[in-house]
């Protein structure tokens, strides 16, 4: 019985006919590449017209990049204007842990 389930062809993922989905990760705080992508997936919606869209960012908006507050800006403003998903990355838990229990970074204390 076990090893039946590991025969069958499994049935792949997909959306709905009527439904695109984008799938954005790694911003990291680059506020423009950030506008480079929503650009793109605008104009993909115009060349390929669809009923619905969902567009779902994969986390890590902040860190490294020059610009993680006009990253998560931009964000907010697009989910004001259509359906999004936002998941938490591991910068994303590591700040809301360091919120909850700040250390001090040089010594790695509490």
């Amino acid at each position: 019985m076990f090893w039946r389930f590991f025969r069958r062809e499994r049935m792949k993922p997909h959306a709905p006919s009527a439904v695109r989905v984008y799938a954005v990760g790694d911003i990291h705080g680059a506020a423009e590449l950030v506008d480079q992508v929503l650009r793109k997936i605008d104009e993909d919606r115009g060349l390929h017209p669809v009923e619905r869209t969902l567009e779902i960012f994969l986390g890590d908006y902040i860190d490294r990049g020059p610009d993680s507050r006009g990253a998560i800006d931009r964000l907010i403003a697009r989910a004001e204007e259509r359906p999004c998903i936002f998941l938490l990355g591991n910068h994303e838990l590591e700040l809301l842990e360091f919120i909850k229990k700040p250390r001090d970074t040089e010594s790695g204390r509490a």
